[in-house]
């Protein structure tokens, strides 16, 4: 499927996803079946707030994770004043500047709706986890660990009395296949860039990660893992000797295996939507 000049990239960038690419194959091809079954619906996230209660909210949330040392680095960005609301950042939601330097970190967000919320809550965990410093370890499960807090901050709001509407539930998902079309089906609209084999070799990086992330998150909160053993993987994840390390300490024995089983769960979630009716894909 990839070309080998790709492959030679990905093996110079992340010898684990190279050594691992069969694994990564069947999880791409797994996911790929399934969202050819999803589609979108309009009118998400109408809900308007202002930036202070998306701080706010942002805060509550947390809070309720129940870690003073994540409370007081929330604290210490909003004293600094680090995160900027601003319209139409860079054609995205959100920036996050000087992402791997925790000292001159700043997310610059437009903010108009909850998903703002969803996506500090996302961004701030990459900040946590980037005061340890880049690792491999960090490399593959820094996605998963803001995409797990992101899926514990739609809990959050689901239960203090949001719709999935007003929080746009199913925007992983679908973020999730824009980087699957971006990777393999080459769209040419991402950040206005000339599709070379090392801009591709990025973008397959990046959508093997966000998937595995996605897959992840979702056998760890199926499984009911507690969150207390998510924030000691992310504050040590660079003690762990090898990714199957973590894994393990995950309870999943290999990534045939996690695909498997999240991509039945997912899949049986969608066909009890609707009266048990699967959606039939307008994204195909």
């Amino acid at each position: 499927m990839l070309n080998n000049n790709i492959l030679n990239n990905i093996k110079n960038k992340d010898p684990y996803l190279y050594s691992h690419i069969n694994e990564f194959y069947y999880m791409h091809n797994s996911f790929k079946q399934f969202a050819s079954n999803l589609t979108r619906s309009v009118n998400k996230c109408e809900s308007i707030i202002s930036n202070k209660e998306s701080i706010v909210i942002a805060g509550n949330i947390i809070e309720s994770f129940s870690n003073q040392e994540y409370i007081e680095m929330f604290n210490n960005i909003k004293a600094k004043n680090n995160i900027i609301f601003e319209k139409n950042v860079n054609g995205s939601r959100f920036k996050a500047e000087n992402w791997n330097n925790p000292n001159t970190w700043k997310l610059i967000i437009d903010n108009d709706n909850y998903k703002c919320v969803i996506d500090i809550i996302h961004e701030f965990i990459h900040y946590t986890n980037a005061l340890n410093g880049t690792s491999l370890n960090r490399d593959i499960f820094g996605e998963f660990i803001s995409i797990y807090f992101e899926k514990k901050a739609e809990e959050f709001l689901l239960n203090s009395g949001l719709s999935n509407e007003d929080i746009d539930l199913d925007d992983r998902l679908f973020n999730t296949y824009n980087l699957l079309t971006m990777a393999f089906e080459e769209k040419k609209d991402y950040f206005d860039l000339s599709l070379d084999e090392e801009i591709l070799s990025i973008r397959v990086d990046s959508y093997f990660k966000h998937l595995l992330g996605l897959l992840l998150s979702e056998w760890t909160i199926n499984n009911n893992i507690e969150i207390e053993k998510i924030i000691y993987l992310n504050n040590n994840l660079n003690t762990f000797d090898k990714v199957e390390d973590i894994l393990k300490y995950l309870g999943i024995k290999d990534l045939y295996q996690l695909t498997n089983e999240v991509i039945s769960l997912l899949n049986n979630n969608l066909k009890s939507e609707n009266g048990n009716e699967i959606i039939q894909t307008i994204i195909k």
